[in-house]
């Protein structure tokens, strides 16, 4: 039985033979394993009871709902990260669900370093066993496996890493305000970062970009969707290709552009984005119709495959009929 106090309002009062602090990985086994044995068990968990009904598939809603302090918590040094789960469930909510066993040169080490010799595994076979048993693991069939492969840009082809920085770090923005700015902004960054020779290639870029994305209906171009490359601190400046585009709207009916433009987050029309292109980016009239042209026939030509891609994979009907109706009303909108 799940209680939510808030929901509840006033005290509760429970008797228990033991109170476990946390509903994570660890909380949760612990909890299990101690009512397994008899003994009446209760769990204090600090976050929220989400369901599959509450995930939005936007960061902004869900790193609040699922991550402490948003997902920013950091080591006291700053140095790292922390993605510590908040919520019941704790960190198994939002880490995949991939199930292996310890690899035996990490138990070699542990044994070493811990000085714990009867860490083997054939000692632990029986307990990965049982835990595979309950939690139902079973291999990957090769009929299962849809890998989705990307090549980085920001490594090089001899391995080398690129340096990357989005605009939230180009304008001394934390990751919570990625929502905040305008695309004006960006045009200013880019104006700012890039390098001369690169300027006028990235700002074509970037408003591809951006009717690609209001064609799309993609309502999560935010400040960390968009960034500069560069080999080194001395090297040409360049913006970063374009990265994850989301038709938002088959999840969130009513979801708008995720920065504003004329100080307006809407799917604006036509004049709107000609107006911006012209005068905030210096792009020639020509040039911005030849923006839509190829933006257009790339949206429509991609619409095309979903209906095939929805007869192999009937599951994606309803998410597939919401974006191509999406694409198509994006795209004629913005044409006339």
């Amino acid at each position: 039985m799940i209680t939510k106090l808030l929901e509840r309002g006033g005290d509760l009062a429970e008797r228990a033979q033991v109170c476990v602090i946390g509903s994570g990985a660890g909380g949760a086994v612990v909890a299990a394993e101690i009512a397994s044995a008899g003994h009446d068990v209760v769990v204090l968990e600090q976050g929220h009871y989400w369901t599959k009904a509450d995930f939005t598939q936007r960061e902004d809603q869900m790193l609040p709902r699922l991550f402490e302090e948003a997902g920013m918590r950091q080591t006291s040094d700053g140095s790292i990260t922390i993605l510590q789960g908040r919520n019941v469930g704790g960190s198994t909510v939002h880490n995949l669900c991939y199930c292996f066993r310890t690899p035996d040169p990490i138990l070699a080490m542990w044994q070493r370093e811990h000085a714990l010799p009867g860490l083997t595994p054939e000692a632990m076979r029986p307990s990965f066993e049982r835990v595979e048993r309950m939690l139902k693991v079973k291999p990957i069939r090769e009929s299962e496996v849809q890998a989705f492969i990307m090549r980085r840009f920001d490594i090089a082809p001899d391995g080398f890493p690129i340096g990357f920085e989005d605009m939230c770090s180009l304008q001394a923005l934390g990751t919570a305000q990625k929502y905040t700015g305008s695309y004006e902004r960006v045009a200013r960054s880019i104006r700012d970062f890039v390098s001369g020779d690169k300027l006028m290639e990235s700002r074509e870029q970037f408003f591809a970009t951006l009717v690609l994305s209001m064609m799309v209906r993609n309502g999560d171009a935010h400040l960390k969707n968009f960034g500069v490359l560069y080999s080194s601190p001395l090297d040409a400046v360049s913006i970063a290709p374009v990265y994850d585009v989301v038709t938002t709207t088959a999840y969130i009916k009513k979801d708008v552009p995720a920065l504003s433009l004329a100080g307006t987050k809407k799917w604006w029309p036509r004049k709107v984005l000609d107006r911006f292109a012209i005068v905030h980016l210096s792009l020639q009239p020509s040039t911005v119709d030849d923006i839509f042209s190829r933006m257009s026939a790339a949206v429509m030509e991609t619409r095309g495959i979903i209906p095939d891609y929805i007869a192999d994979h009937p599951e994606f009907r309803e998410v597939g009929k919401l974006m191509m109706a999406a694409w198509e009303e994006g795209v004629i909108g913005l044409n006339g």
